[in-house]
């Protein structure tokens, strides 16, 4: 069966910046399950695993549009350090999970400045032009509960 919309996929990856550096490892043991057209995945991932089959093997090189994004500064914001509430030690870097007028969103904390803290609401890899090494573990039919993504 080949990659479409509304079919269930498993998938194994490597995803690394262009300088080589490794991002992140799914392995074939626990796959990423998503159900293709879904919007789960990157746009740009998506759109080159369409047609694919299991075992498929490939290499995708994603600039930011189809990727993460382009990084946007209007969601980079310097706030008092006491907003943060629980933390013992603030550590740029750290994934805050915040409450938002817009919804839940995950903030990555950039900077430590006295008593302010800057607070970036973008993708981590936002701007970024990364290297999927991908595996498709599986390639199902979607089950009428399938219509969501599975993981």
């Amino acid at each position: 069966m080949i990659i479409k919309d509304n079919t269930v996929v498993s998938i194994a990856y490597t995803l690394y910046l262009e300088d080589g550096q490794k991002v992140d490892v799914v392995s074939a043991d626990d796959p990423v399950i998503y159900t293709h057209g879904s919007g789960i995945l990157a746009e740009g991932l998506e759109q080159v695993l369409l047609g694919h089959k299991k075992g498929d093997e490939l290499k995708v090189t994603l600039t930011p549009d189809l990727a993460f994004g382009d990084h946007d500064p209007q969601m980079v914001q310097t706030v008092p350090a006491d907003i943060i509430k629980g933390a013992d030690e603030l550590k740029v870097g750290m994934q805050i999970a915040a409450d938002t007028d817009q919804g839940p969103m995950e903030l990555t904390l950039t900077a430590v400045e006295g008593d302010t803290i800057t607070l970036d609401a973008n993708h981590p890899l936002a701007g970024k032009t990364v290297i999927f090494d991908v595996k498709v573990c599986d390639v199902q039919p979607a089950q009428e509960d399938d219509s969501a993504p599975l993981q």
